[in-house]
């Protein structure tokens, strides 16, 4: 299996806020993907500009693509609301 996350880079989130928004989206893809998870699987992360983000979700919503929109819950870094990092699983 494949997982793609693309954070958005100019919301400068120190390492430790990005793990923890890329254990998020990993936990809600995992509740999609049930008990297929190996050592093999590949997790994929990319810093992307706010427009290449954008054209991504589209492209998910357009082709129906299941993902998961990490949107903050403003406890620490960025604000309430923000829209972080997306993911999906591009290969099963």
């Amino acid at each position: 299996m494949k997982i793609k996350i693309l954070y958005r880079k100019n919301l400068k989130m120190s390492t430790g806020k990005l793990a923890a928004v890329c254990c998020h989206i990993g936990k809600e893809l995992g509740k999609v993907c049930g008990d297929t998870a190996s050592w093999e699987d590949i997790v994929i992360v990319l810093s992307v500009s706010d427009k290449k983000f954008l054209e991504a979700r589209q492209e998910l919503v357009y082709n129906e693509n299941p993902y998961h929109l990490h949107i903050d819950r403003g406890f620490s870094e960025v604000s309430l609301g923000t829209d972080c990092a997306l993911g999906w699983i591009e290969e099963m």
